[in-house]
């Protein structure tokens, strides 16, 4: 061994000393070390050959001295201020050595073994107290050091996955760590999509995370950064599970519509509203694949009633008001020719007219846009659908193909002859 390397060696093994000053000038000694060149070449070349002092046994006792000043931090009872700065100042060091440490060791290829680093950094989260202290630098080396790494995400085994999953989950639905929400949501959408190609996923844990974050949506306030991550991670669920999960995803959507209705009116951002799209026309695949209408032809939902309401309220919200805005838009800048809508968009709107105007039992409210109610109604033919709390009388729509012309010329005025069918 060289003599660099001896000297390296030598302030490992005071790394975990019991006392506090000793343990301060070894580290300074072992950052110094490190930083040369000539010592990171032959821990490369050691680790490469595994022999000698490799860089997987330097972190062996790195993660000793953390474990000592964990615990030297936790006996300090001192509350004063001046207690309390130095505490918070010893717990950012030992974060920041730790971060620095695993950067300079994998930054010309992983060096360290990703069983090893994957269950200190759980570990430490997972603790009360080093979770609180540590949590942001293990969120960052979880976030930018293994899961972007190719290697480590072939590496991670099929439990380290699920556990994963199961503790970012729980920690982004239920946040008790001083934790970025932003930097949660963005490790979860990665391991989601780890966990649903390298194992296997417990989806009733995965539909009850989703069904209860979504109920969410509405009482606490949340980053448009959250919503479009956490959107996304169940774009992707559906994307990968809907052939085998049909009816848990249908009834998922009738509980969540109105909640994403709220995220869409909230947000005006178009990462948000994109991924609101992508799961309302998931759902529409789901309730009728292929576009079929009725029960008989292959339709399906846990609750008709509930979903043919929520198909009249996205009507309104997502193709006549949405489309209106744009027209008034348009006016108001005099911008002359049609409005560029995207074509997920338009497919959307297309997807939900067709449900409403082809039912020959379709219903429709007096005041809904484009739909031509029958004036000369009588009582067996008028239905009740419960919307907002409040029964709204609605009128039986003519299924001859007035109706169908009459949102054809609403659209065709409203959107300069942009019509999505």
């Amino acid at each position: 061994m060289s003599e660099g390397l001896l000297s390296l060696q030598n302030h490992c093994d005071q790394l975990d000393s019991d006392k506090v000053t000793e343990r301060k000038k070894h580290i300074e000694s072992f950052k110094r070390e490190l930083n040369r060149t000539v010592i990171v070449q032959q821990l490369d070349h050691n680790s490469n050959n595994g022999r000698g002092l490799t860089w997987n046994a330097v972190f062996n006792s790195l993660i000793s001295y953390m474990l000592k000043e964990i615990d030297h931090l936790k006996k300090q009872k001192g509350e004063s201020s001046t207690s309390l700065s130095s505490k918070d100042r010893k717990k950012q060091t030992v974060g920041e050595v730790f971060k620095w440490f695993v950067r300079k060791a994998n930054q010309r290829g992983e060096k360290l073994n990703c069983s090893d680093l994957l269950h200190h950094v759980l570990t430490l989260m997972k603790d009360d107290f080093s979770g609180i202290a540590f949590g942001e630098v293990c969120c960052s080396v979880i976030l930018k050091d293994i899961l972007r790494s190719r290697k480590y995400f072939c590496q991670i085994s099929s439990s380290n996955w699920q556990e994963l999953l199961k503790y970012f989950c729980k920690a982004l639905r239920d946040p008790v760590q001083r934790t970025s929400h932003d930097v949660l949501s963005r490790i979860v959408r990665l391991i989601l999509a780890g966990a649903l190609k390298q194992s296997n996923v417990s989806t009733s844990f995965i539909l009850t995370f989703f069904n209860s974050i979504i109920n969410k949506f509405r009482t606490s306030e949340r980053s448009a950064t959250v919503v479009e991550n956490i959107l996304g991670s169940l774009n992707l669920f559906i994307l990968t599970c809907a052939s085998d999960l049909r009816t848990q995803l249908c009834k998922l959507g009738e509980d969540s519509i109105d909640n994403l209705l709220h995220v869409w009116k909230k947000y005006s951002t178009p990462a948000v509203k994109e991924e609101v799209v992508v799961f309302l026309r998931m759902q529409m695949a789901l309730h009728h694949p292929k576009g079929v209408v009725t029960e008989e032809q292959g339709a399906y939902a846990e609750d008709f009633t509930v979903w043919r309401g929520h198909l009249k309220y996205l009507y309104d919200e997502l193709v006549y008001n949405e489309w209106t805005k744009v027209n008034t838009r348009r006016k108001l800048k005099g911008v002359i020719g049609r409005e560029i809508f995207k074509e997920t968009d338009v497919d959307l709107a297309a997807d939900i007219c067709h449900q409403i105007l082809c039912r020959s039992d379709s219903t429709a409210d007096d005041k809904t846009p484009g739909i031509n109610p029958d004036l000369n109604q009588s009582s067996n033919s008028s239905r009740y659908i419960s919307q907002g709390g409040s029964a709204a009388k609605r009128r039986k729509v003519d299924s001859s193909g007035c109706s169908w012309e009459i949102l054809l010329d609403m659209i065709s005025i409203q959107t300069s002859n942009l019509i999505p069918w």
